[in-house]
């Protein structure tokens, strides 16, 4: 009986022949200029190390998973980057809405110092 639900349910719930992960993490690396630093959850840094790591796309670009990374530590380093370098966010905190210039780009959000945006 098992067997047979799975079976049956087997074409319902395949992911086979699903490509929409690995476009995602292309278009987020294609979208970010040359050495920028990308800040992303699960659904957007996996994609894309497993694309630098095995395949050896934009191997100049950094990525930090969110997860791995306090809230602070992520606005300080942040802070600190985007005045030397383009950074990157999957989704942007109340915090970086407000406290810099973030520009929709792609899958991704340019963060830019306030300054620089004039």
């Amino acid at each position: 009986m098992v067997l047979a639900a799975c079976l049956w349910n087997l074409p319902l719930v395949s992911r086979a022949g699903d490509d929409s992960a690995r476009l995602r993490g292309e278009s987020a690396l294609a979208t970010v200029e040359a050495n920028a630093l990308i800040f992303g959850w699960w659904e957007t840094v996996p994609l894309i190390e497993y694309l630098q790591l095995v395949e050896g796309q934009r191997p100049d670009v950094q990525a930090i998973n969110r997860f791995l990374i306090s809230e602070t530590d992520m606005q300080r380093l942040i802070a600190r980057e985007a005045a030397v370098r383009p950074v990157y966010i999957d989704s942007p905190t109340s915090t970086i809405l407000h406290s810099m210039r973030v520009i929709r780009v792609g899958p991704l959000y340019r963060i830019v110092p306030r300054e620089e945006s004039k």
